[in-house]
């Protein structure tokens, strides 16, 4: 206890920023992870392919990433399924 409190004054702070990367690494987890996001990026990038600005190759990889995601999400019952 007397430890804590003589060290609290270095140690504080690093605390606080470990949980607020805590809170962030969370925060984007989450984020990435619900499926109502990954449609909307999948949307996006349907969008894009058809404005000409993104090539088919690149499409197919990036559509492949976010349904492998979308499914990850889905199977560790991630979000709210949109």
């Amino acid at each position: 206890m007397l430890f804590q409190i003589l060290t609290s004054p270095v140690s504080g702070p690093f605390r606080m920023v470990s949980w607020i990367g805590g809170a962030i690494r969370d925060a984007v987890d989450t984020k990435m992870n619900d499926p109502a996001e990954i449609k909307r990026a999948l949307a996006a990038l349907e969008q894009q392919l058809e404005a000409g600005s993104l090539s088919e190759q690149d499409y197919e990889r990036m559509e492949m990433e976010l349904i492998e995601r979308l499914q990850s999400s889905l199977r560790h019952g991630s979000g709210n399924g949109g």
